[in-house]
């Protein structure tokens, strides 16, 4: 460290290769918090406008800028990513150049690397093995006791940012067990009124009800009126 400004270094070897990028503000501006904190995979770090608390947390940076990492190896391999952030131990261990990623829980997103954009919050949430097979723009919502869960077929809730979509992947119980999204009324059963669509007008709502078996409803067309599963037709309720 030689030029540098506004760094906070705290812990052995704690930015130790940070040194100034030749414009303003590179290698500026870092909070590096534990032992190898944001110590930097060469003599070339370059590093801005990064926070790292957590032993070897940001290890080995070079020129990566506006991340936050918090915990121990917390985005350890990280070396010219952006805007991303990781809360957790090894949250983001495995990502190098990836942006605005966030990842929330211990081990989570260790299946992006190079991704961009992706949500993943809980225990191993889009880890799938420490595999690189995320991509960009996911949402993954999961507590994975093992990281071995394929995120879009097994993850409890995933998303796709880019195409919009979102789906739930938990089955239902009983009644509903083929279902991969279950809705239940407020007396915790399937029958009677489980799912209110709000109207067109000023009346209020029209109401999805489920048969006493439990059928499944996936469909409401234009004017309010629903079809469950036997494709039975309801009409709009008043």
């Amino acid at each position: 460290l030689t030029t540098e400004d506004q760094n906070v270094l705290m812990g052995i070897s704690a930015g130790q290769h940070i040194v100034h990028g030749g414009g303003t503000g590179v290698g500026d501006n870092n909070t590096f918090v534990g032992h190898q904190a944001g110590m930097g995979g060469s003599s070339t770090n370059k590093a801005t406008d990064n926070t790292a608390i957590g032993s070897c947390s940001l290890e080995s940076v070079t020129t990566g800028t506006h991340n936050s990492f918090l915990g121990k190896r917390a985005g350890f391999t990280l070396t010219e990513g952006t805007y991303n952030v990781g809360n957790g131990f090894e949250s983001g261990d495995d990502i190098t150049t990836g942006t605005g990623n966030t990842f929330i829980g211990a081990q989570a997103g260790k299946g992006v690397q190079t991704g961009d954009y992706n949500v993943c919050l809980g225990f191993k949430s889009g880890d799938s093995d420490g595999a690189n097979n995320l991509g960009s723009n996911k949402l993954v919502i999961h507590s994975d006791s093992d990281g071995t869960a394929t995120p879009a077929t097994e993850a409890l809730v995933y998303g796709d940012f880019s195409a919009g979509t979102l789906q739930v992947n938990a089955p239902g119980t009983g009644a509903s067990s083929s279902n991969t999204f279950t809705v239940k009324n407020a007396s915790g059963t399937y029958t009677g009124d489980v799912l209110s669509v709000e109207a067109s007008d000023a009346a209020g709502y029209n109401l999805i009800s489920a048969s006493a078996n439990g059928a499944r409803v996936f469909k409401v067309d234009a004017t309010g009126a629903t079809y469950n599963d036997a494709n039975t037709y309801s009409t709009p309720a008043d």
